[in-house]
């Protein structure tokens, strides 16, 4: 008896049941240098030779992240953008290399892996011969990008390892360059840069003669004296740090900052792991004495009880926009008013920069968000707007869109103020805008661009003015007033899918 083996058929349809399939790739490498960029291109160039080789297939796009790592998410643009692409009916399968490639990251894997197969979308992981849409795919990948993942932590660690030999043999990793000081890395040193050092001499003697950083700010824009990057506006925040940077007196405090872990965020070093401190490592600009007073004076002003503070982030975080700026508004408790949204551009930049702008109650805006959304229900579950289809699912599960999580989950952005459509100023008028398809991370909805904001492509679904009383103050000063409208202007609107 003789047996022989009649090899099976590729499966060009992928359990897609399409007659012509869009496909997609994506592509990934983790750093800049140029033997990955060449590895980067070189993939591109598969993928679309492979694609365009099949009958059946239809090339849409190649996606791809250089330079970035895979642990996070967030930081990977055109990955978000194919996943989005993919949710709007643009993709039906994903080409890409392996999990690792793909994530780096169990939890993300897993999401994105059901996310686009609950669409039929899906991910064909080469190396791994996976195709998502199998029944035995999830475990597989369950499995694979846990690898993955713990091999990111041990590269991690041992990253980790080697930067804490070094600082402890004494050598140093001097990071970004530094307003004042030039770095030089190949030879290990720190040299100044005398017009700069001019300019950071100017804002230690400024704030040792009384004045405070805003004042300090007024003056270097009035003398006309540029950023390190050539910016006539000066932040706040970078005079701050500039006051309490102790490269000035000629130390350097290694680990300022660290990332706890592979899949974290860089965050402030706050005890979570040993500092080190070299003094007189570099020449001084400001005479140590002189910055030890400047820090006396920041730390007596801190102990006192402040005007602002910043209390814990909401749901709505990062989705509250000013309709005047584009800018971002910050959730601040102000002693008189309470908690407030207010416009960071004219909070961090001066009321000049941002003149039409008010603050405005965040207890308010949410019931303003309730009654619009609510008073907009019924036109939502009418209409025929393929942007809306995910906001009626939302809908249909809940009687009531009144709750947090449901903001988050139905709203893309709060924009407070703006212009009507006779470019009328309204700076009481609030937009809420709608999520079109399945929000992605919220990091995604951080990164927009304020130019973005004020040119977004909506579809208004219902526009009225609701009765709700909004109390505000004009800014701090000897004229500071009280003032009550009674009414908002409301519109609900959805993103157009082609954002």
């Amino acid at each position: 008896m003789k047996i022989l083996k009649i090899a099976k058929k590729e499966d060009s349809r992928l359990i897609v049941n399409k007659e012509i399939i869009n496909v997609a790739a994506y592509a990934r490498v983790s750093t800049d240098s140029d033997d990955q960029i060449n590895s980067f291109e070189s993939q591109k160039k598969y993928y679309e030779s492979k694609i365009n080789k099949n009958t059946d297939w239809r090339l849409v796009n190649i996606y791809a992240d250089y330079g970035i790592s895979g642990t996070n998410i967030y930081k990977r643009e055109n990955f978000l953008r194919m996943i989005s692409d993919a949710l709007v009916g643009k993709i039906d399968v994903i080409l890409t290399k392996s999990i690792s490639r793909f994530a780096r990251n169990t939890v993300d894997t897993l999401k994105y892996v059901r996310l686009l197969k609950e669409r039929n979308i899906a991910i064909i992981f080469e190396e791994e011969k996976i195709n998502t849409l199998d029944n035995t795919g999830e475990f597989l990948i369950t499995v694979l990008s846990s690898v993955a993942q713990q091999e990111s932590f041990n590269i991690s660690s041992h990253v980790k390892r080697g930067h804490e030999m070094l600082l402890k043999s004494g050598n140093v990793i001097l990071g970004k360059r530094c307003y004042g000081y030039r770095f030089i890395n190949k030879e290990n040193r720190i040299e100044i840069i005398p017009e700069e050092a001019k300019i950071v001499k100017m804002i230690f003697n400024l704030f040792l003669e009384g004045k405070n950083i805003k004042e300090i700010k007024s003056e270097l824009e009035k003398e006309k004296i540029p950023t390190y990057n050539n910016n006539p506006t000066w932040n706040i925040e970078t005079i701050r740090r500039i006051l309490t940077n102790e490269k000035y007196k000629g130390d350097l405090l290694q680990r300022k900052n660290i990332t706890p872990n592979p899949l974290g965020k860089i965050k402030v070093n706050k005890g979570l792991a040993d500092k080190y401190l070299i003094r007189n490592f570099h020449e001084p600009i400001i005479i140590p004495a002189d910055f030890d007073m400047v820090q006396r004076i920041i730390n007596e002003k801190r102990e006192k009880t402040c005007l602002y503070k910043t209390p814990k982030l909401s749901i709505l975080s990062y989705r509250i926009k000013c309709g005047f700026c584009g800018s971002s508004n910050n959730k601040m408790t102000i002693r008189r008013s309470g908690t407030v949204s207010i416009c960071r551009n004219r909070w961090k930049n001066g009321r000049n920069n941002c003149p039409d702008s008010r603050n405005m109650h965040i207890h308010k805006i949410l019931k303003v968000i309730c009654k619009g959304l609510n008073k907009a229900t019924k036109s939502i579950i009418d209409s025929n707007d393929q942007n809306l289809l995910y906001a009626k699912q939302i809908i249909n599960k809940n009687n009531k869109i009144d709750d947090n999580e449901l903001f988050g989950k139905i709203i893309k952005y709060i924009i407070v103020g703006g212009y009507d459509s006779y470019k009328r100023k309204l700076p009481y008028m609030i937009r809420i805008i709608l999520f079109n398809n399945y929000p992605l991370e919220d990091y995604s909805i951080k990164k927009i661009s304020k130019e973005e904001i004020l040119n977004l492509k909506t579809s208004i679904i219902t526009s009225s003015w609701i009765s709700q009383k909004i109390i505000t103050y004009s800014p701090p000063g000897t004229h500071e007033k009280e003032i009550t409208i009674p009414k908002v202007k409301v519109t609900v609107e959805v993103e157009n899918g082609n954002n």
